[in-house]
């Protein structure tokens, strides 16, 4: 099952005041949000949020160079909330663009993951195994990471916590200085990353 997605689009720097930028937002996906501004100087680390607006089916933050949009609804059309705010952000310059979708298998365990590798682990009680990977394609004519991590862990199901596999998708354009996206290739590359997302690695023996 899919418990969470994330789109993270870069931009070269923030544009505008972000007290305008949350009315414009709330003006197109509703005011039924918490919007929270933060004060933040100027010379502030570009990781840190300069505004955030929480609805009941999503989380919208900017920070200093990054717009990210995630939920934990399955259904959510996450790829057209994107296009929606983006057009709303007319003077920023987007560079680059990620989609991330962390599905859960609740019948897994660390037996399954053993499995996975190629050569026996000599250890009978192993209390942790992660196995990580990534390998780069060409996507649309954008050169591309794909990052998975598959480890053991809990996940919220039905509001209860749960063990079982999580099992992460990172897909990425690489950065390029002076390369820019424009809002229609950035809906595209997001198109085939969700695809591509669902391409996880199958635990032997386990249903999701």
């Amino acid at each position: 099952m899919i418990i969470n997605m994330q789109v993270v689009v870069f931009y070269d720097k923030f544009c505008g005041k972000p007290e305008k930028i949350s009315l414009d937002i709330q003006n197109l996906l509703g005011d039924d949000c918490q919007s929270q501004v933060l004060p933040i100087p100027p010379d502030a680390p570009l990781e840190i949020p300069r505004l955030i607006l929480n609805y009941d089916d999503k989380v919208i933050a900017l920070t200093g160079n990054s717009l990210s949009i995630s939920t934990v609804n399955h259904r959510f059309d996450i790829i057209n909330c994107v296009k929606l705010v983006l057009g709303r952000l007319g003077a920023f310059v987007f560079t680059r663009v990620g989609f991330v979708k962390t599905h859960f298998t609740n019948s897994g365990n660390i037996s399954d993951l053993k499995q996975l590798v190629n050569q026996p682990i000599p250890v009978d009680n192993l209390s942790e195994l992660r196995i990580i990977y990534n390998n780069t394609f060409e996507c649309l004519g954008y050169n591309c990471n794909d990052h998975g991590d598959v480890f053991c862990g809990d996940a919220m199901v039905d509001n209860l916590p749960q063990p079982g596999i999580l099992n992460i998708k990172d897909i990425n354009t690489q950065y390029v200085s002076d390369v820019t996206l424009s809002v229609e290739v950035i809906c595209n590359l997001l198109l085939a990353f969700n695809s591509r997302s669902d391409m996880i690695v199958e635990l032997p023996g386990s249903v999701d």
